[in-house]
């Protein structure tokens, strides 16, 4: 099982089958899943299917000690607003950062908060010689936080059929970083 991990503002811990129907609610909103999804709108009538899958997916996998994201709760106020971690990705076989936050707690540094602490559970746990992050075209907070938090411009990469940067974060320069 995944540890509970505390931040300033956040407690990141395993996704719970408790979480599904506030993760479903998240995957509704066509502001935070169109940057996610090829057809938003397909996205949102399959939303409760959509996290009830991500989180049995995740709650075996991490049951089998792999890299599988978190459930990120506000700790003001204990409410699931999202999940971010490292995961595999799934054509390419290599860890996948990946983060989905409630549009109504955007602009706060929460990305940056809880990118901080699962990438640093990541390459503490597993040390990869990288880890990846794909970002849409148009996702221009996205891109700002991979660089942010470090990641590289690797190019275009195509999934879904859409256009995507691929980001590189190294584990080199990871250590080099000054994280708090």
């Amino acid at each position: 099982m995944l540890p509970t991990i505390e931040t300033e503002r956040l407690t990141l811990r395993q996704i719970e089958k408790a979480d599904d129907a506030s993760h479903a609610a998240l995957w509704a909103k066509l502001d935070v899943i169109r940057y996610f999804q090829p057809q938003p709108k397909r996205a949102v009538e399959f939303a409760a299917s959509n996290a009830e899958l991500y989180g049995e997916l995740w709650r075996r996998r991490s049951e089998r000690k792999l890299l599988v994201p978190f459930a990120v709760i506000e700790r003001s106020t204990r409410a699931f607003i999202g999940h971010a971690g490292v995961t595999t990705h799934s054509g390419l076989k290599v860890p996948e950062f990946t983060i989905l936050l409630d549009n109504t707690v955007w602009r706060r540094g929460y990305g940056t908060e809880c990118g901080i602490a699962t990438l640093r559970y990541a390459f503490e746990l597993r040390q990869p010689e990288y880890v990846i992050a794909i970002v849409l075209r148009g996702n221009i907070a996205s891109h700002k936080l991979m660089k942010k938090l470090g990641f590289r411009d690797s190019g275009q990469y195509k999934q879904w059929h859409m256009k995507t940067t691929l980001y590189r974060l190294y584990y080199e320069d990871w250590k080099r970083a000054s994280w708090p």
